[in-house]
C-alpha cells in the first residue's frame, strides 16, 4: 500500500469512497455529461474524452495506466467490438462511416475498399476520435478540466488498483 493513502484518517477514506462510488461522472474531472463519458467495462468507471495536464484524453490515459482495454459508450449496456471477430481492445479497432451508420472493424476486418474511410478508435491526438465522442466544451466543463492534475489522476488510479486488487474474481 503507498502512503497516498490514510484509511485510518476518516476524511481520506469518506473521500476515497465518495471517488469510488461515483457512477455518474467522469473518474478523473467528475464531467457528468452522459454523451461524452466512457466507461471502462473492467473497472465501470466512468472517464471523459477530454484532456487536462497531459496531451491524452482521461480515457486514453485511465486505459494505458491500468492496462484495460475494453469500453462502451452511454448507454453503457454494449462493449465495442469488431463486428465480424467480437475482438474488443480499443486499441485495435475502427469506425468505418457509411451513408447512414457506423460500422466497427478491427483492423483484419475493415472491408476491401473501404480502409480509406476507416476512423481509428484512438487518434493521432491520443484521445478517442471526436467524431466517434465529442469533447467537452462548454465553460464550465473546460474549467474542470483545467482543474484537474495528474498527482490527483495518479492517485484515483491508485485507488482503482488497490481495490481491483482486493477482487477476488
Amino acid at each position: 500500500m503507498t502512503e497516498i493513502y490514510h484509511f485510518n484518517d476518516n476524511a481520506q477514506t469518506e473521500y476515497n469512497q465518495r471517488i469510488l462510488l461515483n457512477k455518474t461522472s467522469c473518474f478523473f474531472c467528475e464531467i457528468d455529461k452522459k454523451e461524452i463519458l466512457i466507461q471502462c467495462k473492467e473497472c465501470e468507471k466512468l472517464f471523459c474524452n477530454g484532456s487536462s495536464q497531459i496531451p491524452k484524453s482521461h480515457i486514453i490515459f485511465h486505459l494505458q495506466k491500468s492496462s484495460h482495454k475494453i469500453i462502451s459508450f452511454h448507454p453503457f449496456d454494449k462493449i465495442v467490438d469488431c463486428e465480424k471477430c467480437k475482438d474488443n481492445n480499443i486499441f485495435n479497432l475502427y469506425l468505418l462511416k457509411t451513408s447512414n451508420e457506423n460500422k466497427i472493424f478491427c483492423k483484419d476486418h475493415i472491408p476491401n475498399g473501404a480502409e480509406d474511410n476507416a476512423i481509428p478508435f484512438i487518434g493521432e491526438n491520443c484521445q478517442i476520435d471526436p467524431k466517434i465522442v465529442p469533447l467537452p466544451i462548454t465553460d464550465a466543463d473546460l474549467k474542470k478540466l483545467k482543474e484537474t492534475n495528474i498527482n490527483e489522476m495518479d492517485k484515483r488510479e491508485n485507488l482503482i488498483e488497490l481495490i481491483m486488487s482486493r477482487i477476488d474474481f
